[in-house]
């Protein structure tokens, strides 16, 4: 067993967590919101860095340095892996209710991606860019399907090491 892995993912569930109660609590709080789209997001790096140590034995680095890209992780993995996460991201979208989605759309007038590689690649700078509230936040995130991304992430994952969290 990957220990490195396991503690990675255990932060990342605990994340997702803290993510999901944040933003059920932003419902009546709409100021936590952005906090639970920050902790989601940081829950996915997490997810793809478990991944990657799993894959590699090693941690994910940029240039040598440890990144927040998690877009970059995702481009690292192997073509099979990354298809087979296409594939099952595609089927969990098809199969959710979608009516936020359309919602959003047509209150925002913003195009969202259905797709995987396009959402990961709006989510991938949240943690970095969107932290820290007072600053001036140039360009927009649309903060949706985290818990499908964060699924497929999962799956792999579990394929790789089914008792990783046991």
């Amino acid at each position: 067993m990957n220990i490195r892995a396991r503690k990675i993912l255990e932060s990342a569930v605990d994340y997702m967590k803290a993510a999901n109660v944040l933003n059920t609590s932003s419902v009546q709080h709409p100021t936590l919101l952005l906090p639970s789209q920050v902790n989601a997001a940081l829950s996915l790096e997490l997810y793809f860095k478990s991944l990657y140590q799993l894959i590699f034995a090693e941690d994910f680095k940029v240039k040598g340095n440890h990144s927040h890209d998690f877009y970059k992780i995702y481009k690292a993995l192997p073509d099979e892996m990354r298809n087979r996460m296409n594939d099952n991201f595609d089927s969990l979208v098809k199969a959710r209710d979608n009516s936020d989605i359309k919602k959003l759309k047509a209150e925002s007038k913003v195009n969202v991606s259905l797709k995987l590689e396009p959402v990961i690649q709006n989510w991938s700078g949240v943690f970095t860019k969107m932290r820290y509230v007072y600053e001036d936040h140039r360009g927009s995130y649309v903060m949706i399907l985290f818990p499908e991304i964060a699924k497929v992430v999962g799956m792999e994952i579990y394929a790789i090491d089914r008792e990783i969290l046991s």
